[in-house]
Order: C-alpha cells, then structure tokens, then sequence
C-alpha cells in the first residue's frame, strides 16, 4: 500500500511574508534505512518513497548517491517532451493567454525552453533571470511513510506562481487537496502529476 506525502506544519501559524507556492518537482533525495526492510526489496521501497512524492515516478530516474542515499531527478528527455505543453497550458489557465504578466513573464520562459536547454543550462538561466513565473526554490520537504519506515524527502522545485503574505494554519489538509485537484486537472501530461502546492 502506497502512503500520499503528509506536509509538514507541527501545527505552526505562518505569518505575513510567508508564501504559498505552486511548482513542479525537479528532485527529490532521501535516505533509504539499511536494515528491518521486511517483505519488501530496497529497490520496491525506493519506488514507494517516490510515489509518496509524485504521481509518476516513471518520469525520474533515481541515482544512488552512496551512503544509503538516493536522489531521483526528472529525466531530460521526459522535461523535453511535457514541459513546454504543460507550462503553457498552466500559464495561460493562471494569468491568462491574453493578458500583460503572460507576455512579460510567461512566453520568456516558454521560448527558452523550446530550444531544449541543458538541465544546468536551465537552472542557471532560471536563476539569472528571475522571473517570477519560473525559478529554482530548494530546502522544502515532506515526510512519507512506507512500511512502517518515516521517511525525510528533501524536494527541490521550480516555482511556477506564488502569493505572498499568506497566513495558514494547516488543519485540514487542505494543501494536500489542492496538489490532487491541480493532478488531476494537468494529469494528462506525466509532468503534470509532479506538481505541488505548499507553503513556506
């Protein structure tokens, strides 16, 4: 049985400054325990940490980083294919095909990539830039659970839109809820299924 990611919020209020970001999930690292994996391979637990996190871990390739430690990345070829069709999509749905911030903000970013950018290329043309409809943003997480194990996924993402000054205090799950509602909608595209909601 597969656990959907739990966010983090140790019942703490965010105060003003705080921001609620939607965003894609590029990475994903945590550390796989090396003992007490009953009835299950680490290659198996590896691919149920994953699925805690996205809806399509086919679209990452897991690299083992040593030390009990893996990082699963999207794959380039999978970002060449759905990530232009998804972010136009998404743009024009959030600001709108027609108006002033999609032509500022979002067909920049939309013509980069149509010229297939190393992945390192990406993020330091994301980072140079800094635009607000697409940069890096690192040190968020969630914790899974899978089979019997509490496991720290550290994620990293690009952030796609965000509201500054939110004030949450999460009971809920309401966050949750949004990730599966905005799944669903873009689901149809496998980058769709790595998007994410949460504050910080």
């Amino acid at each position: 049985m597969f656990f959907q990611p739990e966010f983090i919020y140790e019942e703490k209020i965010y105060g003003m400054g705080t921001f609620l970001q939607t965003g894609i999930i590029t990475e994903f690292s945590f550390g796989t325990p090396t003992a007490r994996l009953k009835g299950i391979s680490l290659n198996e637990f590896k691919t149920s940490v994953a699925r805690t996190v996205v809806d399509s871990p086919d679209s990452f390739g897991c690299e083992d980083e040593g030390g009990g430690y893996c990082k699963w990345r999207w794959k380039r070829e999978t970002r060449q294919m759905h990530l232009v069709p998804l972010l136009a999509r998404y743009y024009a749905d959030f600001y709108g095909k027609d108006s002033k911030d999609f032509a500022a903000y979002c067909k920049p970013v939309i013509s980069f990539l149509g010229d297939d950018p190393s992945d390192e290329d990406l993020i330091n043309w994301a980072e140079g830039e800094g635009f607000e409809t697409f940069y890096p943003a690192d040190d968020w997480y969630r914790m899974a659970t899978v089979n019997g194990h509490e496991i720290k996924v550290n994620i990293s993402l690009i952030s796609l839109s965000s509201e500054g000054k939110v004030l949450v205090e999460e009971m809920q799950q309401h966050l949750s809820f949004f990730e599966k509602a905005l799944r669903f909608v873009y689901g149809d595209n496998p980058l769709g299924k790595c998007l994410t909601v949460d504050v910080g």
